[in-house]
């Protein structure tokens, strides 16, 4: 039995029918200490919910959570507060993911091997968004150029798209580079 089968045995059984229909999972998750607004939310469902031939696992709070539709396709998302990240991110199945760049989740992204989507917030995450992008390891959803260090990102407006979302998780599980240089790291 595995850790994730030991942990988690409703999201194992969930991971592992994707991987029996052929399905990449996308995987969304900003920590425990960033937030999620209702335009982020939306933008982001929308932006994942169409790409063919993947699911996604999202961790995220439950006062964010209810922004998500009422009749969410429960065989496309893994929705939970909590989830054994290390874990899942081993899954054969997980292509690529969501990640704030905090050092340790970024660490855990790149021991994976797993292509990151970046949305920093604060603190050292948008030196590391840059890192892994300089490095071809993933993309960087915002802009971070007005970020200043220590200044967090203001994220109560609209600061990315649903377009965007789409075409850079389009772009890290398409292109066969990001898993080459996360390997290579």
């Amino acid at each position: 039995m595995s850790a994730l089968e030991r942990k988690d045995p409703s999201l194992y059984a969930w991971m592992n029918d994707a991987q029996s229909k052929g399905e990449d999972i996308i995987y969304l998750s900003l920590g425990s200490m960033c937030s999620w607004f209702e335009w982020s939310v939306k933008a982001m469902y929308n932006g994942v919910k169409d790409i063919p031939k993947t699911r996604v696992i999202w961790s995220i709070k439950a006062e964010a959570a209810k922004f998500l539709p009422e009749d969410l396709d429960k065989s496309k998302f893994f929705i939970s507060s909590w989830l054994p990240q290390v874990e899942l991110l081993c899954h054969p199945s997980v292509k690529a993911g969501l990640t704030h760049c905090g050092w340790g989740g970024t660490l855990e992204f790149i021991s994976s091997g797993i292509p990151m989507v970046c949305l920093p917030h604060f603190g050292d995450q948008p030196i590391n968004s840059a890192l892994i992008k300089d490095k071809g390891i993933g993309e960087v959803l915002i802009d971070t150029k007005h970020c200043s260090k220590g200044t967090p990102i203001n994220f109560e407006k609209p600061i990315f798209t649903t377009e965007k979302v789409k075409e850079l998780f389009s772009k890290v599980l398409s292109d066969p580079k990001y898993r080459r240089n996360i390997i290579n790291v």
